[in-house]
């Protein structure tokens, strides 16, 4: 405490702060060493860090160089400096987030080593590696800072995630295989088992059915077998994604392990996985699943970390959970953050600010087309899940009146703003959220909302004429108010309005272009009328 800055303010004043002088001795007997140098790299490499991490500038201007004096060694010796290189990301990882460094070190450590690079043998290959290693410096800093409290669960799987891509990009798999582990228990301690799942997968998937071993790694303490590794990940992901409830994803799993096992004749082994794979398609058929809400979140001003800042991301919500309480979670973790209102993406003025903006939203996922489900009879518990699941694009419609709105039809001057947005990976998987890769503002006039809507509707009347004419003992009454609120909606008229507005000689004249796409419409209300005037699905009369 007082006491030893005290002892610290006496010494200094009594022997000037030696870190200096001592730094620049270590310097001197280092080059003394001469052509010896080498019997000694890499494991200077370690002390020769720490000591440029100590929090002095000066004694950090003095020492770095040291770094760069052992990358030449190396160079001369091998033709390459890989073993340096492999050995600073190694303890730069170790002690920045132990503790050591701040962003003072980082700016020193490229500005110092860059230019002597620049200037040396080692040239561009050199300047690369001190700016990666800069970069990684700033990954790990944002990663210590989150870690240092509590409620920063998502803050942390981030800064996770973007070192175990930085590591997975230079191709330094030990490291990358680290944070894999990390990154999947972190999901585990916040009951995120499917994402815990397509993370440990990742790791699951580089290796091979093999007898080759591979160094100690995980819960795994000894030097294994790759095939022992990949079957146990194997066995805990497909554990994984049965407490997440994704059993879809489960299941080639299971089907690659069957025929390790068939192969091998491991018949009990067989025997239990292929058990395993039946109770996940029964509990795909008949147990209840909650479709999940998603969410766009765009962080906007230089009080986010840099892995936020004014990006544009989609989070899959918690099971249950709705706007508000996104929302609240999210300004739980973002406690000093200002939500913006509106939908248009922020000013500059905001985005340059050193305070944090969120702007969040509802959006609606887009499925995928299923071209395997064409031509079958498809149970809704299996199409349901792909509504919400295994999607990358996403939309936001907000509907505006375009000129005077029409009080007896309101259709007629509907517009919708819509954004699409693509995320640059499928969900579920290794995150509950992805950076958004692209997007997309589109106009929908009031004859494109019609077509759009009647069409998924007529989509809804078939699935579930399907369903009734596969089971007869169904509830016949949620189709019936399906066609009756299409042929004759409460809420804007239904098809009634559509003939108003869109079938008479006024509209073909004044949108002379709109022909094709006002047949198309009566097309398909056409077949919506004559479903419900002749009772296709063979059920006799039915009042809708």
């Amino acid at each position: 405490g007082e006491l030893s800055d005290y002892r610290s303010h006496s010494y200094k004043q009594q022997y000037s702060d030696v870190r200096i002088s001592l730094g620049r001795h270590v310097v001197s007997l280092w080059h003394r060493l001469g052509d010896k140098k080498g019997n000694f790299i890499p494991n200077l490499v370690k002390p020769f860090l720490e000591i440029s991490l100590i929090k002095h500038k000066e004694l950090r201007r003095v020492s770095l160089p040291l770094i760069m004096d052992i990358m030449e060694c190396e160079q001369r010796a091998s033709c390459n400096f890989k073993r340096v290189e492999t050995e600073v990301y190694d303890k730069i990882d170790e002690l920045i987030t132990s503790g050591h460094g701040d962003e003072e070190y980082r700016e020193l450590f490229q500005d110092i080593l860059r230019p002597l690079c620049a200037s040396s043998e080692l040239g561009t290959s050199g300047e690369t590696f001190i700016t990666s290693v800069g970069r990684l410096i700033g990954l790990l800093l944002d990663y210590r800072n989150v870690s240092s409290g509590d409620g920063h669960q998502d803050r942390q799987m981030g800064c996770m995630l973007n070192l175990l891509n930085f590591y997975l990009e230079i191709e330094k798999e030990e490291l990358y295989i680290r944070y894999i582990y990390k990154l999947a228990e972190l999901h585990v301690k916040d009951q995120r088992f499917t994402e815990a799942g397509f993370t440990l997968l990742l790791r699951a998937k580089g290796l091979e059915w093999s007898i080759e071993p591979v160094p100690p790694e995980g819960k795994f303490s000894e030097e294994i077998e790759q095939r022992k590794v990949k079957e146990e990940l194997y066995k805990e992901v497909i554990g994984l994604f049965d407490r997440g409830q994704a059993w879809e994803h489960g299941i080639p799993l299971c089907k690659e392990l069957c025929t390790l096992y068939e192969t091998e004749i491991q018949y009990n082994e067989l025997a239990a996985t292929l058990q395993r794979e039946a109770e996940f398609f029964q509990k795909i058929v008949r147990e209840l699943r909650v479709e999940p809400e998603y969410f766009m979140v765009g962080s906007y001003g230089k009080g986010f970390p840099l892995f936020l800042r004014n990006k544009i991301f989609i989070h899959r919500g918690l099971p249950y959970e709705r706007l508000a309480s996104f929302i609240k979670r999210l300004t739980d973790e973002y406690s000093t953050a200002e939500l913006l209102k509106g939908t248009k993406p922020p000013e500059d003025e905001i985005k340059n600010s050193a305070g944090m903006y969120l702007q969040v939203r509802s959006v609606q996922a887009i499925p995928e087309e299923m071209k395997r489900f064409e031509g079958k009879t498809v149970p809704d518990s299996v199409s349901r899940y792909y509504k919400a699941n295994d999607v990358s694009k996403f939309r936001y419609d907000r509907p505006f009146h375009r000129g005077e709105k029409r009080k007896d039809c309101e259709i007629a001057t509907l517009w919708l703003e819509r954004t699409n947005y693509v995320a640059t990976k499928p969900f579920p998987g290794e995150m509950a959220w992805f950076e958004v890769a692209s997007m997309e503002l589109v106009e929908l006039d009031p004859l494109a909302i019609a077509i759009e809507t009647v069409s998924s509707k007529t989509v809804e009347v078939r699935t579930l004429t399907a369903l009734h004419m596969e089971n007869r003992s169904l509830n016949i009454n949620p189709l019936s108010m399906l066609l009756s609120g299409l042929i004759d909606a409460a809420v804007g008229g239904g098809i009634k309005n559509y003939r108003i507005v869109f079938f008479n000689p006024e509209y073909s004249a004044s949108h002379p272009g709109d022909q094709e796409r006002v047949q198309q419409l009566k097309q398909l209300i056409e077949e919506q009328v004559r479903r419900e005037s002749t009772r296709e699905w063979g059920y006799g009369n039915m009042a809708v």
